[in-house]
């Protein structure tokens, strides 16, 4: 398999993942991705050489979004989970709780891949389409409530299509929520450096905020804002991890370099009564 551009980027996390999962088992389980990185040959490969602190961000955020999707399931138990731009992850196994329905959305090339590599399982939807075209959104059941995670996705977008999502969700999604993770506008330059230099091409980093509070102003929808930079805050173990990588995390928690944005919906003028604006894990 060969993965170019955006997608490959997509490829390199499934793996990393693995390897992280082999490497602390008790932090980091993601048995979907160990499944995956056995059929991915060079990738796996390019993924040893990744930093310690690249494998534990990438197992650190997908954990976050599963403990997300979990408590907003619990609230919500026959909710859309929407995996946004989900390249070859999958969070189903962790999160099904046998009422929720999965959407797994992305262009059609890698839709495909992910239909000859998993096949469809009950309850589970594949929605071939581009992230800025919003006609997808039909095929995405409302009324029983909906989270959308895009884990390490939304920096591909260019900040006025990264509105124009987050508007088109707040309209439609009463009640709903979107998780993604970010990065201060410096961390953001160093990340594009490090692809470049890694010698992937066409995958530039656009969606930078200087200030994610702005984003409350998207949308009359939007009910609730919360920033998040406890990126292990899920990891079972975090006394595990190299001292380095907690060091990081405490520098990171002061300074405000990467973090997730938890945006909740509602109808203008009316309390969300499925979430509560103090939650953010």
């Amino acid at each position: 398999m060969r993965v170019e551009g955006v997608q490959h980027t997509l490829v390199l996390p499934v793996v990393g993942r693995a390897i992280a999962a082999k490497r602390w088992p008790q932090n980091f389980g993601d048995v979907h991705s160990q499944r995956i990185a056995q059929t991915l040959g060079s990738h796996r490969r390019e993924a040893l050489h990744f930093s310690d602190y690249a494998l534990v961000s990438y197992g650190a955020r997908y954990t976050t979004c599963v403990e997300y999707v979990r408590r907003y399931l619990r609230r919500f138990p026959a909710a859309a989970v929407v995996d946004l731009g989900c390249g070859l992850d999958s969070m189903y196994d962790a999160v099904d709780n046998g009422q929720m329905r999965y959407y797994n959305v992305d262009f059609p090339d890698v839709i495909a891949q992910r239909e000859a590599l998993f096949g469809v399982r009950e309850r589970e939807y594949n929605i071939a389409s581009d992230l800025r075209v919003h006609t997808f959104l039909d095929d995405i059941p409302a009324h029983n409530g909906a989270i959308f995670i895009a884990a390490g996705v939304m920096y591909y977008l260019r900040v006025g299509e990264g509105k124009a999502l987050i508007a088109a969700l707040a309209q439609r999604f009463d009640a709903g929520r979107l998780v993604f993770d970010h990065q201060c506008p410096a961390w953001m330059d160093r990340s594009n450096t490090a692809v470049e230099r890694s010698g992937i091409h066409g995958a530039t980093m656009y969606f930078r905020l200087a200030d994610p509070m702005v984003i409350t102003s998207w949308s009359k929808h939007i009910a609730h804002l919360a920033i998040n930079p406890e990126w292990y805050a899920a990891v079972a173990h975090p006394e595990q991890l190299p001292w380095p990588i907690r060091a990081l995390a405490r520098y990171n928690r002061l300074r405000m370099c990467a973090y997730f944005v938890v945006l909740d919906f509602a109808a203008p003028a009316q309390e969300n009564p499925g979430i509560s604006s103090g939650e953010t894990t």
